[in-house]
């Protein structure tokens, strides 16, 4: 195993984000459910408030 669920799914998130433009929909389901939910909540909070800052529509289901 060379990574976790947590890392690979890190991974995945930085290549959206790389390649997703303004006035797109991000639209995220369950994303981070490999953390608690505290440590969930805060690293949903930083990727979306980046995402709201470059103007990308955000649409988060979550089950915490």
């Amino acid at each position: 195993m060379k990574s976790s669920k947590f890392h690979d799914g890190l991974a995945r998130m930085s290549r959206v984000i790389d390649n997703i433009s303004p006035d797109c929909l991000m639209s995220f389901n369950g994303s981070f459910a490999s953390t608690n939910e505290r440590e969930g909540s805060e690293i949903a909070h930083q990727v979306v408030t980046a995402m709201l800052e470059r103007r990308i529509k955000v649409f988060f289901v979550t089950h915490q």
